[in-house]
């Protein structure tokens, strides 16, 4: 088969062949940026489980400091309502109780 030129001075098949070469080079290319974009979204998963992780922890030691607080407060509402049940609820004016020696 007779080798036919186009208008610029290249054969059918030579342009063919550059058209493959190019499709081949287009694929890598798309390889590449398709592995470089998970690459991308790996490491930004990554980084998001790292920042949960913080924040979970976080939430953990808020909890831990408000279950304290609450103890603490639990504790102090106990010893007051004890030392209240301990003195008289109330005394008629002007008299006191009798001191017993």
């Amino acid at each position: 088969m007779a080798k036919r030129q186009t208008k610029r001075g290249i054969s059918r098949e030579e342009f063919e062949h550059r058209m493959d070469f190019m499709e081949l080079k287009l694929d890598q290319i798309e390889r590449k940026l398709q592995d470089k974009a998970d690459e991308i979204v790996a490491i930004e998963l990554l980084q998001h489980r790292r920042e949960i992780d913080d924040l979970s922890e976080a939430i953990d030691r808020i909890d831990q400091q408000l279950r304290k607080i609450e103890e603490e407060l639990n504790g102090v509402n106990r010893t007051k309502e004890a030392g209240e049940q301990e003195r008289p609820r109330f005394r008629a004016a002007g008299k006191t109780a009798p001191i017993m020696s």
